[in-house]
């Protein structure tokens, strides 16, 4: 994989799962402030992250998924700061029951407000059980989940002495633009590359 650009003001956010022997990513692309931010303030940011959005997250996924690292980047330019959090208690998802296969994947369609490709985001959410899918389709009680998870990360502002906001990052013309709303999709999708030995 080539090394990504840096984009201004980017700060890239990834939290690290353990599965079946692989890891498992959950990334969110940010908007930081004007001013770099410091190994403190990221810090402060995957702390944040982990009280205000992982118990949405920890509430659609396995319990056979544990959380292992919460980290930040400045991708603002070269020699930017890095930030992370492990919990003392490795924490896991709270739902029982058989695990789905580790590329089942539910997309949230992510919002600018503005038209294009470049405008538009998708998430991939992952870990789910065999009773969160019937057949092709999510069930509706795991799309209320999904849409409560959303609803956290637009609604997350950073932490203290750190704000943020939540972006869809287009490489492409090295932009981020806030998002303003999302979908759920409620058929079950595929990511290979989170199969077992697949890598990232």
């Amino acid at each position: 994989m080539p090394p990504q650009p840096y984009v201004p003001r980017w700060i890239k956010l990834t939290a690290k799962f353990a599965h079946e022997g692989s890891t498992s990513l959950f990334n969110m692309n940010l908007l930081g402030p004007v001013g770099r931010p410091t190994e403190a303030q990221l810090i402060t940011l995957c702390t944040s992250w982990y009280t205000n959005i992982w118990p949405s997250l920890q509430a659609v996924m396995s319990n056979q998924y544990t959380l292992v690292l919460v980290e930040a980047t400045d991708r603002y330019d070269i020699l930017g700061a890095y930030g992370s959090y492990t919990p003392p208690v490795l924490p896991t998802g709270s739902k029982a029951g058989d695990p789905l296969p580790a590329n089942t994947a539910c997309v949230i369609s992510l919002k600018t407000g503005l038209s294009g490709r470049t405008a538009h985001g998708r998430l991939y959410a992952f870990g789910f059980v065999d009773g969160d899918a019937t057949g092709s389709y999510i069930t509706s009680g795991n799309i209320v989940s999904l849409s409560n998870l959303a609803s956290a990360m637009l609604a997350w502002a950073g932490g203290t002495g750190i704000a943020v906001d939540y972006c869809v990052l287009s490489l492409k013309d090295e932009a981020l633009r806030p998002i303003n709303g999302y979908s759920v999709d409620n058929v079950v999708d595929s990511q290979r590359r989170r199969l077992p030995g697949r890598g990232y």
